[in-house]
């Protein structure tokens, strides 16, 4: 995926942002609901995003417009489908993508963990692996075998210690930054967008209330 699909990938991620912020103004209480809600609406969605979903739109609503209008909203939506798959990797095209994953972690962090945790977390996840995709992409000369680069994973680890700074103690910002960027590094299972703000968040707490 080149720079500008990466660039546009990562700008539709920090709606993501909507979880801490819904945090911070609302509650725990409103923010489980919203992301309960959020991840059915998710599961619904889901297969028909990783099937040609223009086909069965046209096919529901062909006996009810004419050729004309029939063709104009053909048209946009092959264009929005095109512009889907521009963004969309390779591993999403037909399997679960990012946005359940983070949906998933986000909804498990707030029940598991206070919420002041949740929200660094969340933040750092997208803030931080934001920062490591456009970083490496745009910058990396010094690759790994899988891909990443030394350039992104040092953009990610130190986005995120300037994130926790401001909610932790130093040396706390310093473990669970690092632990992020090993997640987003080895990309654990089931997908990164899930590991990265479970291990955070637990590494925070660890640290902090344990």
């Amino acid at each position: 995926m080149s720079l500008k699909f990466e660039v546009q990938r990562k700008a539709i991620h920090m709606v993501g942002l909507l979880a801490p912020f819904s945090l911070i103004y609302f509650g725990k209480d409103l923010t489980l609901i919203f992301l309960a809600i959020i991840l059915i609406i998710f599961f619904v969605v889901e297969p028909y995003r990783t099937k040609r979903i223009d086909i069965r739109i046209m096919e529901g609503i062909e006996p009810f417009v004419n050729e004309v209008l029939r063709a104009k909203i053909s048209e946009s939506l092959r264009k929005i489908e095109e512009k889907m798959l521009e963004i969309t990797r390779e591993e999403e095209r037909f399997f679960i993508g990012a946005h359940i994953y983070f949906a998933a972690a986000a909804l498990v962090t707030l029940i598991l963990f206070p919420e002041k945790v949740v929200i660094g977390a969340l933040t750092v996840t997208l803030i931080s692996d934001a920062f490591a995709a456009l970083v490496g992409k745009g910058f990396g000369r010094h690759r790994f075998k899988n891909g990443k680069s030394v350039e992104g994973s040092l953009a990610y680890f130190l986005s995120g210690f300037l994130i926790l700074i401001f909610i932790f103690p130093w040396y706390v910002s310093v473990i669970a930054s690092f632990a992020g960027a090993l997640a987003e590094f080895y990309e654990f299972p089931p997908d990164d967008n899930f590991s990265a703000p479970v291990i955070i968040s637990a590494v925070i707490y660890l640290f902090v209330y344990v």
